[in-house]
Parts: C-alpha cells; structure tokens; sequence
C-alpha cells in the first residue's frame, strides 16, 4: 500500500477527495490532512507519506512554497496539485518542483484515478530501479570477492574489508564470526541443483544471522563456490548443502564431487578456507567420481612407479602412428586408476611432466618455445579439476601432436596428414581416392593401404564419416532442405544421400532433424 496525505484549506474538499480515493480500488492508505501549507509541511515530515495531494492557494504557506520546501526535504514524495487556478506562474512552479500531475477544480472520478496511477508508477518505477540497483551492486561485490579469494593478490588484505564493498548482504557476510568454503564440481547438466542464493537469502534463528552465497567461480563453470558466513559452526552447514546436492545428483544418474572446509574465525582466514577446499579437490582419490571430502588429517601416499610404456607411447607419437598412440593414452589411465592411493594431483603432476616430454617430440624445441597450443593444453592439465577433463586434455594432446608429426614425416605415411587436410577442406566436393593418389604422387592401392594403417579406417570410410558428421550438423542446427544438405556435402544425388545416412546413422535425415527438434 501506498500512503497519502491531503493539503487543503477547505474541509470539505479535503473529506470530499479522501472520500473519492477509496472509491477508486486503488493500493493507498490515508494517513492524514492539512488545512494550510505549514500544517502540511510538518504533517509530511512526520508521516512520510508516497504522495501529497496540495492545493496552491492556502493560508501560513501558500502552495508554491510548500512544493519547493517538499522537493528538498522529501525528495521521494509524489507531488499532485489539485487546485482551482490555473495560471501560468503556478504551471511553471509545478513543473520546476516535479509535480506528478497538475488537476483543475472541479474534477471527477477519471481525473483523479488518472493522477494518482501516475504516483503509484513513479514510486513503482523508483522501486524497480532500487531493485535493480542493489542485484548489480551485489553481483558486482559478488564477483569481486569471488576473485578475491579464487585468485588473491597484493590488495587481498584490504579488498577483504568490509568497506570494500557496497552490497549490504556482502558486509552482513564478512562481518560473521565463522566463516567455512565449500566447492562443488558437477556437470552443466544438474548445475539446477545447486541453487543460486539471492540477494535476501539470510535466515535467523533468534539473534543469530547466517548468510549464504554461491558465487561464481571467475574461472571455472563447471565449479560451484559456496561461502556462509554465521556466529558459529560454518562448516556444519557447508557440509549440509553440498551432501544434499551431491545426493540429488546421484540420484538423478549423475555424478559429483564436494569439498568442505574447517570452520575459521578471522575474516583474514577465509581465503584459507578456499584453498583448503581447493586442496580437498585436487587430493581427491584419482578413481572417485561422487561424494564429499573434508579434512581428515590423512597424509597422501606417493603415486608408487612410473608407467611402464611411457617410453613405448613416446615412439609410438614420433613415428606418427596416431590410433596406436591413443590407445595407449587409454592405457596410461586406467593404469593409474588401478595405482592404490593415487590423488588427482599426483596424476596431473606425472601427466603434466610426460605432456612436456611428447610436446618436445612434436616440437623438437624447450617446453618455453613450444607451440602455443600445446602450452595452452598443458595449462589446462594443471588446472584439470576432475579425471575425465584431464584425461581430455591429455588425450587431445597426444592426438594433436601426432597428427602434426605424421604430416611432416618425410615418407609415404607422412603424407596421410596431408591427405587428411586435404579432405576435411574438400570433403564438400567429389572426391576420388584415384584423383588424390595421382596429386600426392601415390599409387591407388598404396595410399588405401597407408591411409587405413594410420587412422584406423578405410579412405572411403573416412570420407563417409566426415560427411555424416558434417550432415548431422545441418540438419540440426539449419532448416536447409535435405536435397541441398547433400549437395553441400558432396553428394550430388539426394536419393543416395538419403540411403547413405540411414545407413550409418540409423534414421533418416528428416527422422533425425525431428529428433533433435524434439531434444532441445
């Protein structure tokens, strides 16, 4: 509800519009009146009220003084004159001190309602705009204490200060007297269970405030951070969520992994906190894919031996045999799943080490001249915050580098990279093993041979599968008709096309664009 005052010299003009405006079924509370302007200045000042109905014309303090004396002292004050004069100094008068709206006596019913709508959507405006004000100041403060204790920094001691920021919940948060991180990785998929906690998430229990944040990781997506902020046992409660959300995504099939800190009591501890919990998850037991760790006070075993191929994967990528050297890939990590007591940090530290030694195969060069790519790959390595992304990582390593040698290998294998470029840039065309063996200077049968000795499949196959997969990317994300799809992809007739891809994939195309359809 909205609440108003009255400001008239008349009485019965002041009972006769308060009488209109409830009449009128809209969201207001009268809450007093005034019979001249000085009566109705101190009226305002006590009762602060959304809007003030004045007349101009009053005893003790005329109109256009009590408009300037409210435009200063309440600015937020919706300002409606109802008056009988409509001359030209108290127009301009009315506009210099922001008047709603001006109405002449006598008015009705429309008149009125249409003035006080008015007032109601500039307070309704103004609200929407201090909302929307403060959810940008508190994600702003959000962000930057996310970096803060994700990333640190000279000023970390003074950005820690609640005076660093503006939010309200934020200086709530840093003024607690225990504070506990907890992190949570989980796939994009059931990122949903974990809730964003909003601006008003602060409960209490009696005299007790506790406030709850996820924040946004400033570097990972896939990495949910959560910080409460209480007056004791902060942990408890970490520990509470994360349980909760990892056991609503084992149950809906899926997979996830929580850390939780200590309780601490500084607010100069809290990025001891995180880094605690960032600890938890890079120690994680290299084969664990759901639950929650907390500090025990274990002492990590060394990751015992050393893989006994890792020579073997490394003449396998020098000597460009691309499908050999990824399955080895395959081998190198369930060999250290099967290691008992290996860490995920254990496993990043020997692959990071054995990605620089294969880089210098692809590279011939120290690990600070290396190809920007590989560096970045290994980056992500160090970064991995699970098994399987750093599994990717090295695996796209070792096909990245061997693909490279096989196409700079000085013999007839050596060219199959070549080959290989070749088709993915013109695989749209007809292609003909023939005419690709005649430009590579090959015999037909020879290349076949080579060809299906590096990758792994036929030249036809190869070609068939980039076209599938290229076909498969149309059809879903384009509304191209089927007949051009085909002819975009080197098949210059659609019945064929249409044979082809039921083949391989196990529909037809217009099934599978239907399916996809129906997936998003």
């Amino acid at each position: 509800m909205y609440r108003y005052v009255v400001i008239d010299d008349e009485s019965l003009i002041r009972r006769a519009i308060v009488k209109k405006i409830a009449s009128l079924g809209l969201p207001l509370a009268w809450v007093g009146e005034a019979e001249d302007g000085e009566e109705g200045l101190d009226l305002a000042l006590r009762e602060s009220p959304d809007i003030v109905l004045t007349d101009m014309r009053m005893p003790a303090m005329d109109g256009i003084s009590l408009l300037h004396a409210l435009s200063e002292q309440k600015p937020d004050a919706a300002l409606i004159v109802i008056s009988g004069f409509s001359d030209f100094e108290y127009t301009r008068e009315a506009i210099a001190t922001n008047v709603i709206d001006y109405i002449l006596k006598p008015f009705d019913n429309k008149e009125l309602h249409a003035a006080l709508e008015k007032a109601i959507n500039f307070h309704r405006e103004k609200e929407n705009k201090r909302k929307s004000d403060q959810e940008r100041e508190l994600e702003m403060d959000r962000e930057r204490l996310s970096a803060w204790l994700c990333r640190g920094g000279a000023d970390e001691q003074l950005q820690s200060l609640p005076k660093q920021y503006r939010s309200a919940t934020i200086k709530g948060l840093l003024g607690s007297n225990s504070f506990a991180v907890g992190l949570l990785t989980l796939p994009d998929s059931h990122s949903r269970l974990f809730p964003n906690v909003k601006d008003a998430d602060r409960t209490l229990s009696g005299s007790t405030g506790e406030y709850i944040f996820r924040l946004p990781h400033p570097e990972r997506t896939d990495t949910a951070l959560i910080v409460i902020g209480s007056q004791m046992e902060a942990e408890k409660k970490v520990r509470t969520m994360l349980s909760q959300t990892i056991e609503e995504v084992r149950r809906s099939g899926g997979e996830a992994v929580g850390a939780a800190s200590r309780s601490y009591g500084k607010l100069e501890e809290l990025r001891m906190a995180y880094r605690e919990a960032w600890s938890l998850l890079d120690h994680r037991p290299f084969g664990l894919w759901t639950g929650l760790l907390q500090e025990s006070g274990a002492v990590y075993k060394k990751m015992d031996g050393c893989w006994p191929c890792r020579d073997d994967l490394l003449y396998e990528i020098e000597v460009g045999h691309v499908q050999q050297a990824l399955y080895m890939t395959g081998e190198l990590f369930k060999y250290i799943r099967s290691l008992d007591g290996a860490t995920l940090a254990q496993a990043k530290q020997y692959c990071v080490q054995l990605a620089r030694d294969i880089a210098k195969v692809g590279n011939q060069e120290r690990e600070d001249e290396m190809n920007d790519d590989d560096l970045g790959l290994i980056t992500s390595m160090r970064q991995a915050m699970d098994p399987m992304e750093l599994e990717h990582q090295f695996t796209e390593l070792v096909r990245t580098i061997s693909e490279r040698v096989l196409a700079l290998l000085p013999t007839a294998a050596g060219q199959i990279g070549q080959v290989k470029h070749y088709i993915d840039l013109r695989y749209s065309q007809p292609i003909r093993l023939e005419e690709v063996a005649e430009r590579f200077y090959l015999h037909p049968v020879y290349l076949s041979m080579v060809f299906k000795e590096s990758m792994g499949e036929t030249f036809q196959d190869y070609l068939k599968r980039l076209r599938m997969e290229r076909a498969k990317q149309l059809l879903s994300s384009t509304k191209y008709r089927i007949d051009r799809i085909a002819g975009m992809i080197g098949y210059d007739n659609a019945k064929y096309f249409y044979k082809v891809f039921k083949k391989e994939i196990g529909l037809t195309p217009a099934e599978y664009r239907k399916s996809q359809a129906t997936i998003e």
